[in-house]
This record gives structure tokens, sequence and C-alpha cells, in this order.
């Protein structure tokens, strides 16, 4: 439904304005993954927008927010390391979280998928001729180690600005 409502929108707005780029974007939050399901608009003067806050393990520990909630969950490393791991807390026992900090995050938590993923937009904005721009990316700073944060917000700035996307921190 999003993105015929968007569509909708951008025509609504060319009734009365021809001339201004407009920024448009996926649903699922505004992410990646959002975006890759949206078709390419028939307007031409557009932007096409993405939120990045993978690994989201790391990016949202502490993150009321969340589901589950992920308040409870604490130095998580950024890159992934085996030696660092936290446990997992009661409150995240049987839940996604579990999983991801037992199996996935020895992938997920590096740098190589981060600039998978990143590819992964690149190539297809280059394949649907769409100019897009990361319009949201960040580390929330309650739980997160402040070293491994730092390291973060050094990789994904430098990553987007070498594949040439524009973007802003949240």
């Amino acid at each position: 439904d999003w993105a015929a409502i968007q569509a909708k929108v951008v025509d609504s707005i060319r009734v009365y304005d021809t001339k201004h780029t407009i920024v448009v974007s996926g649903a699922e939050w505004g992410g990646i993954y959002g975006l890759t399901q949206l078709k390419k608009l028939k307007d031409t003067n557009l932007i096409y927008s993405f939120h990045f806050y993978d690994p989201f393990l790391f990016t949202h520990q502490g993150a009321s927010w969340a589901s589950p909630s992920l308040i409870d969950l604490k130095n998580v490393p950024f890159p992934y390391d085996a030696t660092r791991m936290p446990v997992c807390p009661v409150s995240l026992k049987g839940t996604w979280v579990e999983g991801s900090l037992n199996s996935s995050y020895k992938t997920d938590g590096t740098v190589a998928k981060i600039k998978t993923t990143i590819d992964g937009v690149v190539n297809y904005a280059t394949a649907n001729g769409m100019k897009i721009f990361c319009g949201e990316f960040g580390v929330y700073n309650l739980n997160s180690p402040e070293k491994d944060r730092v390291d973060w917000y050094k990789i994904v700035p430098a990553y987007l600005t070498q594949k040439k996307i524009p973007c802003t921190m949240w």
C-alpha cells in the first residue's frame, strides 16, 4: 500500500509544484529492504532515501521502542568479537535476539556485511536509474560500547561517501 500512497502524494504535489525535487522512501521504516521493494516512480525529479541502522543488534541495544524491547541488551561489540559477546539477557531468551547473539551476529556484525548491504542498495539504485540518499544513520548510545560506536561512525559514513551516497546522521 505504501508505494501506491506515495505515488499519489507525488502526483498531488506535482499539481502545484513541478520544479522541486521530492524525497521518497520505501516502507519498512525507510530501511534498505523497503527501498529495494519500491518500484521506481514515474516522476523523474525524485531522490530515493533510505535509513541505515545495521547491524540492528548493535545500533539498537538499549532501545525500548524495538520489538522486543532491547533495553536490557548491552555491550554488543562492533565489529563482532567472540571474546566480547554478552550473554543473552533473561528478558530476551527465546526471541530473535538470542538467535542473533548466538549465531547470525557472527556475520551480521562485520564490516564486510555493512559494505555488502550498502553495495546492494547502490546496485539496486543503479539498475533502476535512481538517485539515492541515506537520510538517517546512527547508533543509539545508551548501552553500546563507546569505542565500538566510534568505529561504526568512522566506517559507515566513510563507505557511504566512497560510494558517492550523500548522507545525514540521526
